[in-house]
């Protein structure tokens, strides 16, 4: 089983890997401008912009997350913006994206968590029921145009 744990400046360059694998996956190579060096300052700079866990498994970075704090003006409340989670098709099926998923509702706690799927990942949330139950306290709040869900 992977272990998690929070980013770490040494794994940006693991988490670009991770991300053009994601690109790859969903066919959006061409729209990949993150490099090791625009991805650390984002993480990791002054004023970081999102962070990140990673899933590590003998060692190596094998899953990611990618999130930030966002605000809901409706409800006046801060919450978490699952922006990315991808785990390498090797290590799928065996609980790794659950265990992020789970993860990142137990930092947002008494938050909100937000996550944004596109059609080919619906199909994985489907595929883990389990996930439903642990994200059903943030409340489903619909399906918008383009295949975005919405779970709040």
């Amino acid at each position: 089983m992977a272990t998690l744990r929070a980013a770490a400046p040494s794994d940006v360059a693991a988490i670009v890997g991770l991300i053009r694998e994601l690109a790859a996956f969903e066919g959006l190579t061409h729209l990949v401008e993150v490099t090791p060096q625009s991805l650390h300052p984002q993480l990791f700079g002054e004023q970081p912009a999102a962070e990140a866990v990673v899933a590590e498994h003998e060692a190596k970075v094998i899953g990611f997350a990618l999130f930030f704090t966002n605000f809901s003006t409706f409800l006046g409340k801060p919450g978490l913006y699952l922006e990315d989670l991808y785990v390498q098709p090797a290590h799928r099926s065996g609980g790794v994206g659950r265990a992020l998923l789970t993860h990142l509702a137990a930092l947002a706690n008494a938050l909100l968590l937000l996550v944004a799927c596109w059609p080919l990942a619906l199909l994985a949330l489907v595929l883990y029921p389990l996930v439903w139950l642990i994200l059903l306290p943030f409340r489903l709040v619909g399906i918008a145009v383009g295949g975005v869900l919405e779970l709040l």
